[in-house]
This record gives C-alpha cells, sequence and structure tokens, in this order.
C-alpha cells in the first residue's frame, strides 16, 4: 500500500493556500481559479496532481471525505486520510481564513 502525504500552509499575504506534498516539496495551488472552494474534505486539485505527476487514477475516483470508502476526519489535528483501492492519502489541512480586515484602526 502506498501512501502520499500532504501539509496545507496559507501563501502569505495572500489568502490563497497550498498543500505540499512530502517527500518532493511540490506545492499544489489549492482552488487557484479562486472560483466556488470545493466542498470541506474534497481536494480536486491533489486529485489532479496525483494523476499528473504520478500517473496515478484513484479507484473508486474521486478524492472527496467519504466514510463508506473507509475516509476518516481527525478534528484534532485537521487531518483527512483517504483509502482508495491499494493507495492512501493523507492531507493535514490547517484553518481556513475565509475573510481578512486590514488597515483597520479604531478611534
Amino acid at each position: 500500500m502506498a501512501q502520499h502525504k500532504y501539509t496545507v500552509r496559507r501563501k502569505s499575504p495572500s489568502m490563497a493556500y497550498e498543500a505540499v506534498e512530502e517527500g518532493t516539496g511540490h506545492a499544489i495551488a489549492l482552488n487557484p481559479q479562486q472560483g466556488p472552494s470545493p466542498a470541506a474534505g474534497s481536494y480536486p486539485d491533489i486529485e489532479a496532481h496525483l494523476a499528473s505527476h504520478h500517473s496515478l487514477t484513484l479507484s473508486p475516483p474521486g478524492l472527496s471525505y467519504d466514510p463508506g470508502q473507509g475516509d476518516t476526519f481527525d478534528q484534532d489535528t485537521t487531518t483527512w486520510t483517504y483509502v482508495r483501492g491499494t493507495e492512501t492519502i493523507v492531507v493535514v489541512d490547517c484553518p481556513r481564513t475565509v475573510v481578512e480586515v486590514t488597515g483597520w484602526t479604531s478611534s
């Protein structure tokens, strides 16, 4: 069984996030088109990276949380674990900033 691990981090100073692949250091932009965000626990950009950089097609397809597939979420560590056939994909996420106000001072 192969394991692929990614750690999500904020690309400062913007509100963009990227997932960094353990072992290779590849950084994958998450939701780079800045369109509607995927549902929590869904990582289509990581799935695309697995296909393009590792020639890996997930079976069943989709890197979205599905407890019926054996997927788990550890809320204490914000770690998502996905089981797809002989592959295990681990994503250690981080708290996400949704809105940020800068330059504001109280009077």
